[in-house]
C-alpha cells in the first residue's frame, strides 16, 4: 500500500485496519476518500485485512511523514511499529539485539546499554504470559 515515493515526500497517506474500514465507511471502500488524523486529513490507500493480535484498531502511515508532520525537529521519544514472523523468544530476542545494534550505531550509543534504549517487545511479553496459561 505505501510505497518509496510515499516515503521519500512524506505523503499524507493512510492504510486502514478492516476493523477502523467497516466503522467509518461501512460498506463502501475507503480508497482513495480522506480521514481525518490529528488535525491533518490523510488520503487512505489501502486496508489491512490481517487480524491485529491485541485485538485493537490501528491505522498506519509512513514514519518519514510522522516524523515530517508532527515531529519536524526530528527529535522522538518513543516508536512503535509490529514485526511479522517472530514466532519465539529466541527470535525475539534476536530482533532486539539487532534493533539495539542498529539504533547504537545510528544515535551513537552502546547497544549493551539498556538506559539509551528501552525496547518493549510486546510479542517476546505475550510469549511468556501464554506459557503460564499453559498456551
Amino acid at each position: 500500500f505505501i510505497n518509496a515515493l510515499d516515503i521519500k515526500e512524506n505523503n499524507k497517506i493512510v492504510v486502514l485496519d478492516k476493523k477502523i474500514s467497516d466503522v467509518l465507511f461501512k460498506d463502501q471502500s475507503p480508497v482513495g476518500k480522506y480521514v481525518k488524523v490529528g488535525e491533518l486529513m490523510f488520503k487512505v490507500v489501502g486496508v489491512n485485512s490481517k487480524r491485529e493480535q491485541w485485538g485493537g484498531s490501528n491505522a498506519y502511515i509512513p514514519f518519514s511523514t510522522a516524523q515530517a508532520v508532527y515531529n519536524p525537529d526530528k527529535k522522538f521519544n518513543q516508536i512503535t511499529f509490529t514485526v511479522d514472523g517472530l514466532a519465539t523468544k529466541a527470535e525475539n530476542e534476536r530482533f532486539d539485539e539487532s534493533l539495539r545494534a542498529v539504533m547504537g550505531r545510528s544515535l551513537n550509543f552502546n547497544p549493551q546499554d539498556k538506559q539509551a534504549l528501552y525496547v518493549d517487545n510486546h510479542q517476546a511479553n505475550y510469549l511468556e504470559t501464554m506459557k503460564i496459561f499453559g498456551g
